[in-house]
């Protein structure tokens, strides 16, 4: 990927939970940079589609920045996991039955291409 993107992920099972976890897979190394950069966001659309609820924390540490961004700046490794920052607030990481998550990949500059990302979310379920 060479543009920013979207992408749903599969809507939340159908009871209520709190993300307890977010990773992210890709298949060509990115390295961190300072001004070239990709941010993360995983947003709660809702079950309409008009949620803005920020699953991730709002901050460097979910970015490929250097020094301040995912692994502590050194960018995304090729085929090994890498752990978001969630939200410190739990309100923002809490789902129901049938909510969409959204995946928003943004690029600042011209930072090493995405190759093949893959996004994976931790549920834990609560109220059983």
């Amino acid at each position: 990927m060479n543009a920013s993107s979207s992408f749903l992920l599969p809507p939340v099972p159908g009871l209520a939970g709190t993300v307890t976890g977010a990773r992210i897979v890709v298949a060509g190394a990115v390295g961190g940079a300072g001004t070239r950069y990709w941010t993360f966001q995983i947003i709660n659309k809702g079950t309409g589609g008009s949620g803005t609820t920020q699953v991730l924390a709002a901050t460097d540490a979910n970015t490929t920045k250097s020094s301040t961004g995912i692994n502590g700046g050194a960018g995304l490794t090729a085929y090994a996991l890498a752990a978001f920052t969630l939200n410190g607030t739990t309100a923002n990481r809490n789902v129901t039955a049938g909510q969409t998550l959204l995946l928003e990949i943004t690029k600042t500059l011209m930072p090493d291409d995405l190759i093949d990302a893959v996004v994976e979310i931790d549920l834990e379920i609560t109220g059983v």
